[in-house]
Parts: structure tokens; sequence; C-alpha cells
């Protein structure tokens, strides 16, 4: 979502106030169980840079057709109404 600097700047306190954030950075990587171990022993800790923004870590675990992903998607919320 695009906001101009008046709306991030009304915004933020209240994204604050709920300790969220209007910017994730998601970074693909090939093995990101190993980026992780590498990163915490170099002694990593900071789950948001100093700006607020939330950066997230991941890899694929499967090539899923369309079609699967939808019968997937449909057998998770049987049930959940």
């Amino acid at each position: 979502m695009l906001l101009t600097r008046l709306a991030r700047a009304a915004l933020r306190p209240f994204l604050q106030s709920i300790g969220a954030t209007s910017v994730t950075l998601h970074l693909h990587v090939d093995d990101a169980d190993q980026l992780i171990r590498r990163a915490a022993a170099a002694g990593a800790s900071v789950v948001r840079n100093p700006f607020g923004h939330r950066w997230n870590i991941g890899h694929s675990i499967e090539e899923v057709p369309p079609e699967e992903m939808q019968r997937r998607y449909v057998e998770l919320l049987k049930g959940k109404g």
C-alpha cells in the first residue's frame, strides 16, 4: 500500500501502539533455516530495522499447481465457520 508522507506520519503512532509496521520486506532465499542459523550465530536478533520495517525470510518448500492450492485451501476451511 502506498501512502503520502502526511498519511504515513499520521498512521505511524497508531501502528507503533499496536506493534505493527506499514512496511514488511520479504527476502526469498534457497535455505531460510540455514540463513537464520548463520545470522543468529553472528549475533543477529533484531526483527525490525531502525526504521521500524519488519523483515521476513523464507524459501519455497514445494511447487504447487493452482488447482491443488485451491483444493488444499478448501480442505483447510472445512469445518471452520
